[in-house]
């Protein structure tokens, strides 16, 4: 308070005050003083009769009986004291030396020391004096308009925005500086808090809508933009009630009604836009660095708090930036186009040098390329949290299907036609709309994944493919296989350097039109199996022959090559490969017992009296034994394999693609078919890897038999033609006279070194095959307990009585 012709007057009231103060009645205190500041600022109140009325007061409060006529009649002046403190700041709860009021009246200081209730002795704050003319009391209507200001984002004369400054961010005058209540400094506190949340959202707009921005976030800007705008409707407002006069003491009760503004009256104007800011800057605060669907994510997170205000304003601005999101969703489902330069689509081109904007066109091309499953891909940070996975990925394959249809189809045409019908009832979809929006998309899709199977079965011959596949990879014609073994026997028993590739093709197409296949195969429509179907050669080393490196694929272009993927084109290689060891091994087991039956057999009667001819017939019986071994387990791998395998699961797989409602159920169906392929047939990983080699050298080593076979057939012809030679000899010498035979004539036909080492070659062969084919009937428990149950049919067949596993008798040879 500054120096004036009040200065003994405000010693009493500074003496009230520390009295309040000492009663822990600081509110009591502000409120005193702020009242007496009205008081002095009264017109014509002089100092005797602004003494009188606060000795009034005094006594009234200190008699306790209020205002009666005995009260009235004991009112003494006023005692004022000669010297006080020198003013300063009286903060709560903190004492100080008794010293420091040792100046005060001392009647008054008894006076209040003895009020009932009073427990402490009044202690003041000790602090620097300041001069008279930098302490002042500020008016009421000077900080409504510094708070205006500050509300704006402006720094005003007593509150200043400071980053530093603890709670609101605002900076008050101190209070050696602005003497104000304390209720004042706390309103200037909260409000300022205001000014701070409204310039952070004010820089979020700005940045916001800078170049870069993607359209989400401008339409998250937009609509930050209209709170604002609503804010400074409420600031216009409240700047024209600014000039109303506060209404003074004495005035008419009709002043005081007025539309005047006040501090608590701005509090309690303020109050519902400082919510709102703080809800706005809550949420530039979340999503900052954030865009497309994350951006729409943290957004709708505000929209699950229980503040029914906050939720209200956030599904408000959630409905205006979700505009973009779902333009973006209508033009992907219904034209397959994907406009966003911003990357903020929850669908994203696979490949980073595509163009991200435009026609798919652009995005889905490159040779080599899968264009379903190398063109675009779900990016599932960017999927807003109400948009479900199963539906963004029905949208995914909306608008994958369409670009499909155009691009690898040629189907653009039905495109053009359906889309711009479709999309009308998606016009006007928004956030509200989720439910609407599903049945939308879910109803779109399954239009376009309908169109798109009865391309593929019709234009794109699914079928016709599918057949020629079992036919011709798998093995599943048999004229075509004998004819194919027959013609490429002798190009194939070469060494791998040595086979030529075109020779290969060409002997294939000689197989291709020699069995008996339809006119696909013959070529009599475009693109037939002869067109299709392609020998090929890998890189083979020294020791390897043409059967090492030969193998079948069956080429197929878009559409189709999106489902029989060089993947699935590796797999056919893997099943063709076994298939024709399992062939070959067939055909050489055949004509291993054709050789053993048609001819060593027809020949042993020739040997009628020879000393070899036992010999012989046990070495006959030793053969024919191992082949039926090895021709015993060929059969059932080929029954299993062909039956219980490949029938099974073609079948299924079939079923499955006749009835696939859509691309991606068709390639899982052709992907699971591939996998229970190659797992029951022993071609997986896990314990089918130990297995294979062992397969592999069971198959060669039956297919050995007939080079040994081969072997013991010319020792037999060489002893028939010996026997002949000795015959023809026996009767020339009994023509001349002399005796038909002689001591040479009585050897054996066949050496007996020769039928030892035939006899030793055969043992060895049988005892080295029992023993793989142990070792691998052994692994198959295993190898059927981590792939399939079906394996252990396999076992069952090749091991029907235990033959090769139970351990034999002591003194017993198997015979």
């Amino acid at each position: 308070m500054t120096g004036s012709k009040y200065a003994a007057v405000d010693r009493v009231q500074l003496l009230d005050e520390l009295r309040l103060v000492q009663q822990q009645r600081q509110d009591d205190a502000a409120r005193f003083s702020e009242l007496y500041q009205q008081l002095c600022r009264c017109a014509g109140l002089s100092r005797g009769g602004l003494c009188g009325v606060l000795s009034l007061l005094q006594q009234l409060v200190d008699s306790g009986t209020g205002l009666t006529a005995s009260s009235l009649a004991s009112i003494k002046p006023l005692a004022l004291p000669k010297a006080l403190p020198q003013p300063g700041v009286l903060l709560r709860g903190k004492a100080v030396p008794d010293t420091s009021i040792n100046t005060i009246d001392q009647s008054l200081r008894s006076r209040a020391l003895q009020k009932p209730g009073s427990a402490a002795v009044l202690q003041l704050q000790p602090v620097a004096a300041v001069p008279a003319a930098d302490a002042f009391l500020v008016k009421e209507s000077v900080l409504v308009k510094d708070v205006l200001r500050t509300v704006q984002g402006l720094t005003g004369r007593y509150n200043t925005f400071n980053a530093t400054a603890a709670g609101s961010g605002i900076a008050v005058a101190p209070q050696e500086q602005l003497q104000i209540p304390g209720r004042w400094r706390a309103a200037l506190h909260e409000l300022g808090e205001l000014g701070v949340m409204y310039k952070r959202v004010q820089a979020a707009i700005a940045e916001g809508r800078g170049q870069g921005s993607g359209s989400v976030r401008q339409a998250l800007c937009a609509a930050l933009a209209d709170e604002v705008t609503d804010f400074y409707r409420l600031m216009a407002v409240l700047e024209t009630q600014l000039a109303v006069p506060q209404p003074m003491p004495g005035d008419e009760p009709a002043a005081a009604a007025g539309p005047y503004l006040s501090l608590p009256r701005l509090q309690l104007w303020l109050d519902e836009p400082l919510r709102r800011m703080r809800l706005l800057a809550a949420l530039v605060d979340s999503c900052a660095g954030a865009g497309g669907g994350l951006l729409a994510g943290g957004v709708w997170a505000a929209t699950n708090v229980g503040d029914p205000l906050a939720r209200s304003y956030a599904v408000r601005i959630l409905h205006q930036m979700c505009v973009p999101l779902f333009d973006m969703i209508r033009r992907w489902v219904f034209e397959g186009v994907l406009e966003d330069p911003a990357c903020e689509f929850f669908v994203v081109p696979c490949s980073s040098d595509s163009s991200s904007s435009g026609s798919t066109a652009g995005a889905a091309a490159g040779v080599g390329r899968d264009l379903w499953r190398d063109a675009y891909r779900l990016e599932p940070a960017c999927v807003p949290p109400f948009i479900t996975a199963e539906l963004a990925e029905t949208i995914l394959r909306a608008g994958k299907s369409i670009n499909f249809l155009r691009d690898a189809c040629g189907d653009a045409r039905w495109v053009q036609e359906w889309a711009p019908a479709a999309a009308g009832t998606a016009a006007a979809l928004g956030y509200g709309q989720l439910p609407v929006l599903e049945r939308v998309v879910v109803s779109a899709g399954r239009s376009i994944d309908a169109r798109l199977m009865a391309v593929l079965h019709s234009s794109g011959e699914l079928s016709r493919h599918c057949q020629a596949i079992r036919c011709y990879l798998l093995l599943g014609q048999g004229d075509f296989v004998v004819a194919l073994l027959d013609v490429l026997g002798l190009e194939l028993n070469k060494p791998a350097k040595d086979v030529s590739e075109v020779t290969l093709n060409h002997l294939l197409r000689q197989a291709l039109l020699a069995s008996a296949g339809g006119g696909g195969a013959r070529g009599d429509e475009e693109g037939g199996a002869v067109d299709r179907l392609r020998a090929h050669k890998a890189a083979g080393g020294d020791a390897e022959t043409g059967w090492d490196v030969f193998s079948l694929h069956y080429q197929l272009g878009p559409p189709l090559s999106s489902i029989f993927t060089p993947a699935a084109q590796t797999c056919y290689s893997q099943l063709s490969r076994l298939l024709w060891l399992m062939r070959r091994t067939e055909r050489s087991l055949g004509s291993a017992w054709h050789t053993l039956k048609v001819e060593v057999e027809r020949s042993l009667p020739r040997f009628a009296g020879d000393a070899c001819v036992p010999r012989l017939a046990e070495l006959l019986r030793r053969c024919l034994r191992l082949r039926a071994e090895m021709a015993h387990f060929n059969i059932n791998l080929q029954y299993y394999i062909n039956l219980e395998v490949l029938e099974c699961a073609w079948s299924e797989f079939t079923a499955a693609a006749a009835a696939a409602p859509d691309l991606d159920c068709l390639i899982a169906a052709h992907e699971k078919f591939l996998a229970a392929v190659l797992a029951r047939a022993l071609l997986g990983p896990g314990q089918a890897e130990k297995l294979r080699p062992q397969l592999t050298q069971l198959l060669k080593m039956c297919m050995g038999l007939a080079p040994l076979v081969a072997r013991f057939n010319e020792r037999v012809q060489a002893g028939v033609l010996a026997l002949e030679r000795r015959a023809a000899d026996a009767a020339s010498n009994t023509a001349r006279g002399d005796w038909g035979s002689t001591s040479s004539q009585h050897e054996p036909a066949v050496s007996q070194q020769d039928l030892a080492e035939m006899q030793q070659a055969v043992a060895k062969m049988h005892d080295k095959y029992g023993a793989l084919l142990k070792g691998f009937l052994t692994g198959l428990p295993a190898a059927a307990n981590e792939v399939n149950a079906e394996v252990r049919f396999l076992l069952a067949r090749l091991n029907f009585s235990d033959f090769y596993t139970r351990s034999p008798k002591a003194g017993t040879e198997v015979q």
